[in-house]
């Protein structure tokens, strides 16, 4: 049997751009990244199609020198199709999710321009759309821990290498609920966010 298998995967944004005028006291600043995936697998006898969009700002403050409290607002869509070719048999599924994600960062000087943070946050996501009709609530809460570079005066690399998070999980229809703990290791899967001072 031959196999045709076709994989794209498109991602427009996977650095997390933030503006701020400085990381001084009373000073605000705002963030974010997007990211847009569109995949298609496809054989003889089936295909498959997913796509996502992932929008997240952030805006926040700084408290003082070393700490900033702000919001992370993410917007999550998802769909995926499915079609089985030999038994004509088609399905899909859409989803909408919004989630607000309050967090305190807090910065230590390690040499002149690096710093390691710490990022506590707490968070509740929403179902805006979701086609199995669900009533799911979902909250967290967890830290998570990085690196910033500051290799020029205005600009600075920024990236999150582990974490530890809880999320509940409850369906209001069913009641059902749930409980995970979860530990991030993003080093298999490193990322590096690029941040603009002015």
């Amino acid at each position: 049997m031959k196999i045709k298998h076709i994989v794209v995967s498109i991602v427009l944004t996977v650095l997390t751009v933030g503006i701020s005028k400085a990381q001084k006291s009373g000073e605000l600043f705002i963030g974010g990244s997007l990211s847009i995936n569109n995949s298609n697998s496809e054989d003889v006898d089936s295909d498959d199609k997913k796509t996502s969009v992932y929008i997240s700002p952030i805006f926040g403050k700084m408290i003082n020198d070393k700490i900033a409290l702000g919001i992370n607002v993410q917007y999550n869509y998802s769909k995926s199709e499915y079609n089985e070719h030999s038994f004509d048999w088609n399905s899909s599924y859409k989803s909408e999710v919004l989630s607000f994600i309050p967090f305190v960062r807090i910065h230590s000087r390690i040499a002149e321009k690096l710093k390691f943070y710490s990022q506590p946050f707490i968070g509740a996501s929403f179902l805006l759309n979701d086609e199995s009709e669900h009533r799911t609530e979902f909250y967290n809460a967890g830290i998570t821990f990085g690196f910033i570079y500051a290799f020029l005066p205005q600009w600075s690399l920024e990236t999150s290498f582990a974490g530890l998070e809880y999320k509940y999980q409850s369906d209001k229809d069913y009641d059902v609920k749930a409980n995970q703990f979860y530990l991030h290791n993003n080093l298999a899967n490193f990322n590096i966010g690029v941040r603009h001072y002015f």
